[in-house]
């Protein structure tokens, strides 16, 4: 892929991205490429506060919820190889849901409210978490808006380990060196790669270690979070997306709907940043809590990929959220 020179506004971009390094992060991996392949890179920062290691391209970040596009994905593949159908219900899969209307689609667009707090489970059953997720009563019916919650993601990848008779682990690994993302692992596997910290709480630096919890429980990868990557590999992600070359385009005839009312949500994907609804201008994406994002505008071909550690300092770091509609600018 060829280099761009870089633009006034992309000038903006770097300028802000190098402030926000240094207000309580210390690795930020930046990618934005047009349509042509042209590309605009920003890479600075180190591993952790500790070690000092200069990060570089090849450098994996734990991109959280990010992680949920892949779990999307999957399901969707396997439905289009007649395995599964995102309208059955899920008590087909899962027993918890055996009285319950709620569909597969419905898991995927966050349309399901879950009355607890996955904490109070970790909490009570370190040892056994897994088998309580799955002794759950399911909510009886979907709702109609949006109830942003990790325990949805977290069941379809039960329903992806009951469907392909394999561990979530294996499908991903799987999917990644289909895919060419060989810079992409889940926090099953880290051992062979160059980490960036995502945090550094009560002494513990969580490097190599799937930040989210639950992910942590169920072995370092579930539905909903658990997988480490590069900027690089991210945007090819998203330009298979883009280039319709990892799903047909009747299947992103069904992805790239409003099921979400004022909130925009697709399958999967968010029509919608922190700031508002951005699917009205053709731009998608999803947000990690660790601080990274993935975005497509599906208008122009653009594609964008942020990647930090805004973590590493404390959880209530926000600043993340000013720099993702600043790289929403740069997809516009």
């Amino acid at each position: 892929m060829k280099n761009r020179s870089i633009d006034k506004t992309s000038i903006n971009y770097h300028e802000e991205l190098r402030d926000y390094l240094n207000s309580g992060v210390t690795a930020v991996s930046s990618l934005i490429i047009d349509s042509s392949g042209n590309r605009q890179t920003f890479i600075l920062g180190t591993e952790d506060a500790i070690s000092q290691n200069p990060i570089d391209e090849n450098t994996l970040f734990d991109i959280a919820s990010v992680t949920k596009l892949f779990t999307a994905t999957v399901i969707l593949r396997l439905m289009e190889e007649g395995k599964i159908d995102i309208f059955q219900r899920v008590g087909e899969f899962l027993g918890n849901f055996k009285d319950s209307k709620v569909e597969i689609i419905d898991l995927l667009t966050h349309r399901v409210k879950f009355d607890l707090m996955l904490s109070e489970y970790r909490a009570k059953f370190p040892n056994d978490f897994k088998g309580k997720l799955i002794d759950i009563t399911a909510p009886a019916e979907r709702i109609n808006n949006i109830d942003y919650h990790n325990l949805g993601y977290v069941y379809l990848g039960f329903i992806i380990e009951r469907v392909t008779g394999q561990s979530l682990d294996q499908v991903f690994q799987n999917f990644f060196r289909e895919f060419g993302l060989n810079k992409t692992t889940t926090g099953a596997q880290t051992a062979s790669f160059s980490l960036v910290a995502s945090e550094n709480y009560l002494g513990r630096l969580k490097k190599g270690i799937t930040q989210d919890e639950s992910a942590e429980l169920l072995g370092g990868i579930a539905g909903n979070a658990g997988i480490f990557s590069t900027a690089n590999d991210l945007a090819k992600f998203a330009e298979m997306w883009l280039k319709q070359n990892i799903l047909t385009i009747e299947t992103q005839d069904k992805v790239f709907k409003n099921y979400g009312g004022i909130n925009s949500q697709s399958i999967g994907w968010w029509g919608r940043t922190y700031s508002g609804n951005t699917s009205d201008q053709g731009i998608y994406c999803h947000p990690g809590f660790s601080g990274c994002l993935i975005a497509i505008n599906r208008g122009n071909g653009k594609a964008g990929v942020l990647l930090s550690n805004r973590t590493y300092f404390s959880r209530e770091n926000k600043e993340h959220r000013r720099i993702f509609d600043s790289m929403i600018e740069e997809l516009k």
